[in-house]
């Protein structure tokens, strides 16, 4: 039986290049088994399946992935994928999702999740949005879920909390302010003062509500998205997508709302959350063996002497060997190979970025 009575929209756009050489523009990472035994959004539609029931579980991702999501999302229906004909960052997918579920049930509570979060607790995320839900229904605002900091991490944004919001259900805090990614002295300041959350990116509303804020803060997007909604379900509404995408500006959600909203809340949560942003979020995932090392694909073809701390990822049909190394990612693709110190695998993208202005748009 459904649990919380809301709408799910799983954001499954993005390329993943961080996760060069196994995503591919093809095969991005949300449709890939990083954290798992199935594609994480697999496991984010069987999230908010079990939450809503699957009928209210809906999934935004880029026209040319649509085959991909359906062969890595079983039981996911064509008519629950809203696909974008060009990828332009969160704000225009949200503004897109919130229009096509509107016109099916105009009074809708959305809970928008990226496809790629991983979640060890998911009773405590269940909790959390529940409240969040209550809240965002009951007074139409803004509402993010954060995540209690448990190192000072200089990868994420951070939200710092203010009091109990007035009239919302316990536990669900006004959100005072947005703060971008801190360098290591920060973080550790945000972890001591224990006001600051991860920003999670996970986020719900109303679908009018949303389309409010957009009016009101993003008037560039909500202008651009305007003749969509009178398009829907109609003979032109595939051609009146692709010319709104085209000319709507490439904006994160946080960006254009989020920062600039008066009224948002936020709710604390502690659901053992991870968004698998690079290779190093994969291979801290895994304990390791005795010596810190960490495998996965074939095995019996990844052969280490003296080697420690390190993580092979080996699904290129030929054995690699590492020899009195440490602290190293090694990832073989077949056609490409990823060499590179623990801790630097957020400049992956780099590389992809390399390959472009190379021309070998066949290695991307």
């Amino acid at each position: 039986m459904a649990r919380i009575d809301a709408y799910h929209v799983i954001l499954a756009g993005g390329s993943g290049t961080r996760f060069w050489p196994v995503s591919r523009r093809d095969r991005p990472k949300q449709l890939l088994p990083l954290a798992g035994e199935r594609p994480l959004a697999a496991q984010a539609y069987d999230r908010a399946a079990a939450m809503s029931g699957p009928d209210r579980v809906f999934v935004c991702a880029g026209r040319e992935h649509v085959p991909g999501v359906m062969a890595a999302v079983p039981g996911l229906s064509q008519d629950r994928i809203i696909a974008e004909p060009r990828g332009r960052n969160t704000a225009p997918s949200v503004a897109l999702s919130a229009l096509w579920i509107a016109r099916r049930d105009p009074s809708a509570v959305l809970i928008v999740a990226p496809a790629d979060h991983v979640y060890r607790d998911p009773g405590s995320l269940e909790r959390a949005l529940e409240r969040a839900v209550a809240a965002a229904r009951g007074s139409g605002a803004l509402v993010t879920v954060g995540i209690t900091p448990t190192r000072p991490e200089t990868g994420y944004g951070y939200i710092r909390a203010g009091g109990q919001a007035q009239g919302a259900p316990e536990g669900v805090l006004r959100a005072e302010r947005f703060v971008e990614k801190p360098d290591e002295a920060a973080a550790r300041r945000y972890l001591d003062e224990r006001i600051y959350l991860w920003n999670s990116g996970l986020f719900v509303w109303t679908a009018r509500s949303i389309l409010d804020a957009l009016a009101a803060c993003a008037p560039d997007v909500w202008e651009a998205i305007q003749p969509i909604r009178a398009a829907l379900g109609g003979p032109e509404e595939r051609r009146v997508i692709e010319e709104a995408f085209a000319r709507v500006p490439s904006i994160s959600i946080d960006y254009a709302v989020l920062e600039r909203a008066p009224d948002v809340l936020v709710v604390p949560a502690d659901p053992g959350w991870d968004d698998v942003g690079s290779w190093d979020a994969v291979a801290a995932m895994d304990g390791g063996d005795e010596a810190g090392n960490t495998v996965r694909g074939d095995a019996g073809a990844i052969l280490l002497q003296g080697a420690s701390d390190c993580f092979v990822q080996a699904d290129g049909g030929r054995a690699v060997a590492l020899v009195g190394v440490k602290e190293l990612i090694v990832v073989d693709a077949g056609d490409a190979l990823l060499i590179c110190r623990k801790g630097d695998s957020q400049q992956v993208r780099r590389i992809v970025d390399m390959l472009r202005a190379r021309g070998r748009e066949d290695l991307v």
